[in-house]
């Protein structure tokens, strides 16, 4: 069992009461410093701060279930110790506020999914110079001036035959073209029938 002289609880009561008194740091629950508040982690020197998680970005948590998780509205927790938050689909980074590769943030809606949510560039491949689109609008580049739509899927009007999109009347041409020969013997046969046909009649 510890003893202390007079002199000791002297100098230990005031020391004490001013440690019995001090504020926590912010975030800090006094019972534990070793582990922030919900919704919090610990950042070094800085203590506990709050973990701001991209809403579109982040799954909500379990049991927290809505139609779209940007419609929940309450705190987004993180690791307590890195600050990673739980990112949803194709968003990445610590609060899981950027795109992955090969994904735009679709901040107009223009590919159907919530505002502000990451969606796939879904470039069609034999119709746009390569996979990437445009961060922002997700824009993919076509091949040509002939074929547009934000995935270059459609070909301009005039312009026939996705993904080649050429113009109409040279597809059409090429299509009797290569037709001609097949037709061309279909009525010559029609016609040796029929003649033949006369001519056995003709001699009987």
């Amino acid at each position: 069992m510890l003893r202390f002289t007079a002199l000791q609880w002297i100098i230990m009561i005031p020391v004490y009461s001013v440690l019995r008194n001090a504020e926590p740091a912010l975030g800090v629950p006094t019972e534990n410093l070793s582990v922030c508040e919900y919704g919090m982690y610990r950042n070094g020197s800085f203590g506990c701060v709050n973990c701001d998680c991209f809403r579109p970005g982040t799954s909500i948590p379990l049991g927290k279930i809505t139609a779209l998780n940007i419609d929940y509205d309450g705190v987004l927790p993180c690791d307590a110790f890195s600050g990673q938050c739980k990112c949803y689909g194709e968003h990445t980074g610590r609060a899981c506020d950027q795109c992955a590769p090969l994904t735009f943030n679709d901040t107009s809606g223009v590919a159907g999914g919530p505002l502000g949510r990451c969606m796939l560039c879904n470039c069609e491949r034999e119709a746009s110079t390569n996979d990437t689109c445009d961060a922002v609008t997700g824009q993919c580049t076509c091949r040509n001036t002939n074929i547009f739509g934000r995935t270059c899927d459609m070909c301009r009007k005039g312009f026939c035959s996705h993904p080649l999109c050429e113009p109409c009347e040279n597809v059409v041409a090429a299509a009797l073209s290569a037709a001609y020969p097949a037709v061309l013997n279909a009525t010559l046969n029609i016609f040796r029938g029929f003649y033949f046909t006369m001519a056995r009649g003709y001699f009987a």
